[in-house]
């Protein structure tokens, strides 16, 4: 951040209050040329609002944060603005109404003035109590600190605490002066000490422990303090504690256990050892887990999660989020397998696949009865004596001299009156298509009707209708048909047939 200059160095000190001495803190403020009441500075001088944004009044958005320019070091007078460490000794940058400017560290204070040597002075020897050059007179002037509110003043010491040279302290509990004046507790390796009613005591830091037994609450002893260092397979998390052979000393979640040893290519994860390039619950990476989706199983491939799926589904549109949709045992796109389509049908088929094999069925009413899938299904099954409705299903002749019926793929007989002809019951005394025989059809000359008269070929005039029940050839004069009623009938000609 550009500072600017008052002038001089500006010390502001302690004051009086009542019969107390009050500190305050030491600032060092520097400026441009101008007043810290307000006078006018130059641009460069003016402390900027930084860019706006929705941040409380008197804050000002500095990137993500709202800061308040007229007191954070780090962003004084404006954003990015950072008030430089300070080069003397004993202080610490400060931000003051959008300047920058140094503090003392307590209990020291610049007395003599000089920016070039910081806060030279502590404020709470005998020489310098509370004040720059403030001596405690007495046979043991004495420099007290008041613990509550860090303000030092010449005074006898207080109830419980003892003179220890220049200063007041409580020998109960002073690491210093334990016991007695300049009594210290020596330290300990791993080990941290406290004075507790006069005595040294020694506790040892986390992950430290005292194994050779030499520790005690006395002074003077526990020489060798928290010798050794917790977390090996020797001493694992206490003194003694080994680990066997394949084991190892780990932490998990915190505590400190022998676990298995992980031989690569597995490691350690929580307590256990995992292949994080194969185990589905730590793939990759210890803890990531490979989801399922329908119809199939997470697994881990080279530290990659994939899908597995379920016997007789497969994933064949690659979308792992739907899972394994395909059945590969009966969709003739995808039958044993994705993409493995069934080939086309053969004549009079339809495309199946079962238990992942291909195959066809026969159409309705045709079937594959010489067994042979090339010509597919050769066979019709409807009108077939031979194979009627099923291959090998024969039809038995219906009585003496008639030949057998397959209708509709159902062998059959004829009602009397009826022959059987071409698969199809029907009566040779009057069918033109069967007039005496199966396949004897009537004809006749252009314009003329063909008809069949107790098995014989005849035909009626074309201005003629015949008239089966009266077996003539009638002119029809009324709306009443072939009745006996106003009609003038005829015998029917001669008749042809062809065979």
């Amino acid at each position: 951040m550009r500072t600017t200059t008052l002038g001089r160095w500006v010390a502001l000190g302690f004051t009086l209050s009542g019969c107390g001495l009050v500190s305050e803190p030491r600032f060092v403020v520097s400026r441009d040329a101008g007043s810290m009441d307000g006078a006018t500075t130059s641009d460069e001088g003016v402390i900027a609002d930084g860019p706006s944004g929705p941040c409380p009044a008197g804050q000002t958005q500095c990137g993500d944060d709202c800061v308040d320019t007229l007191r954070e070091v780090s962003h004084c007078g404006a954003c990015d603005e950072g008030c430089a460490a300070p080069d003397g000794q004993h202080q610490s940058p400060l931000c003051i109404e959008g300047r920058c400017a140094t503090a003392c560290e307590p209990p020291y204070f610049d007395c003599d003035g000089l920016a070039s040597n910081g806060c030279e002075r502590r404020l709470d020897t005998v020489t310098d109590c509370g004040r720059c050059g403030e001596q405690c007179a007495g046979a043991i002037p004495m420099c007290n600190t008041n613990a509550m509110t860090g303000v030092s003043t010449c005074a006898p010491c207080p109830s419980g605490t003892s003179a220890c040279g220049t200063q007041c302290v409580n020998t109960s509990n002073d690491p210093r002066n334990c016991g007695g004046c300049g009594s210290t507790c020596a330290p300990r390796a791993g080990a941290t000490v406290t004075c507790d009613a006069g005595m040294c005591r020694y506790t040892c830091v986390q992950g430290s422990a005292d194994c050779d037994g030499d520790r005690s609450v006395a002074q003077g002893v526990m020489s060798s303090g928290c010798e050794v260092r917790l977390g090996t397979n020797e001493n694992c998390a206490n003194c003694g504690v080994v680990c066997t052979s394949g084991q190892v000393c780990t932490s998990t979640a915190g505590t400190l256990v022998c676990n298995t040893n992980c031989v690569a290519p597995q490691m350690r994860c929580g307590s256990g050892c995992a292949n994080v390039q194969t185990d589905p619950s730590n793939c990759g990476a210890c803890g990531t887990a490979c989801p399922g989706a329908a119809g199939a199983t997470g697994v881990c491939v080279a530290g990659t999660c994939r899908l597995s799926c379920s016997s007789g589904l497969g994933n064949c549109d690659g979308n792992q989020a739907n899972g394994c949709e395909t059945s590969v045992l009966s969709n003739t796109r995808h039958c044993g397998g994705c993409g493995m389509e069934c080939p086309s049908p053969p004549p009079h088929a339809t495309s199946t696949c079962s238990n992942g094999m291909c195959g066809f069925t026969c159409q309705a009413g045709r079937g594959n009865c010489n067994g042979n899938p090339a010509d597919g299904c050769e066979t019709s099954l409807v009108e077939n004596t031979t194979s009627c409705g099923a291959c090998g299903r024969v039809c038995p002749a219906p009585a003496p001299g008639q030949p057998p019926l397959c209708s509709s793929g159902v062998c059959r007989s004829c009602n009397p009156g009826l022959s059987p002809c071409a698969n199809v019951c029907v009566n040779l005394l009057s069918d033109t298509n069967n007039c005496g025989a199966c396949g004897r059809r009537c004809a006749a000359r252009s314009g003329d009707t063909p008809v069949c008269v107790n098995g014989d070929c005849r035909t009626c005039e074309s201005s003629l209708t015949y008239c089966p029940r009266l077996r003539r050839c009638c002119r029809l004069s009324g709306p009443l048909g072939c009745s006996l009623v106003g009609i003038t009938c005829f015998d029917p000609g001669p008749g042809a047939s062809s065979p």
